[in-house]
């Protein structure tokens, strides 16, 4: 015997709020673990990668620090830029400029001075650097160059009106720290000229040149 629909339908309606009460919970906890397993899972994933990446990072740091302390020393010479060969005009202006400030600045302190070493020492100065100015003149020459007079720059300019302005001991304590900083620029001009030279006879005149700066350099350091 058939039941009526409406029974049915009042039937089926009644048992559907059960059923949801029922399986929906079961669904949403299955959900919930899903997502705690996921969860779970990138963050082992996470943690293995970073695991992974602590030692490339920590080597990548060892190689920069080892990479920066190379250049600056010098002994990555494959990575840094070679420095262009100095030309023959560059140094006959610049061995000029400082044999003319090593003269005239010692010519000064010469004649002011009252400490007798510091005075000997001017003297020595004046008679080497005027020397070396006419051996370079001479290597120019047989170089096939003809150099122009020597010429101060902006900066040994600034440096001997300074030691004009400057008297008694004070000049003789500026006129020492001047020396000294000329000495080691004059001191490197000459090596470089004496091994990376173009012309023969300059290199030979500054191979020539650089242990009378080297004299000069020993001297200072004792002052």
């Amino acid at each position: 015997m058939r039941r009526p629909l409406g029974i049915v339908a009042t039937r089926s309606t009644a048992r559907r709020p059960d059923c949801v009460k029922r399986y929906v919970p079961t669904l949403i906890s299955i959900k919930q673990i899903r997502l705690r397993d996921g969860e779970a899972i990138n963050r082992r994933k996470r943690s293995s990668c970073r695991a992974r990446g602590r030692p490339i990072h920590r080597e990548m740091k060892m190689r920069t620090a080892f990479l920066v302390a190379a250049l600056a020393l010098g002994t990555a010479p494959s990575l840094a830029l070679a420095a262009p060969a100095m030309t023959s005009t560059t140094y006959l202006t610049k061995a000029g400029a400082g044999d003319l400030f090593e003269r005239q600045s010692s010519t000064l302190v010469e004649t002011s001075t009252t400490n007798p070493k510091l005075k000997g020492f001017a003297r020595m100065m004046v008679t080497d650097h005027t020397k070396s100015t006419a051996e370079v003149k001479a290597a120019a020459m047989k170089a096939g160059l003809h150099p122009a007079a020597p010429k101060l720059t902006a900066k040994q300019s600034q440096d001997l009106a300074a030691l004009r302005a400057a008297s008694g001991t004070a000049r003789d304590s500026l006129y020492i720290q001047q020396q000294k900083a000329a000495h080691q620029e004059a001191l490197a001009l000459h090596r470089d000229e004496s091994t990376m030279g173009t012309a023969a006879p300059l290199k030979a005149v500054a191979g020539k040149i650089v242990p009378v700066v080297q004299h000069h350099v020993d001297m200072l350091a004792s002052m």
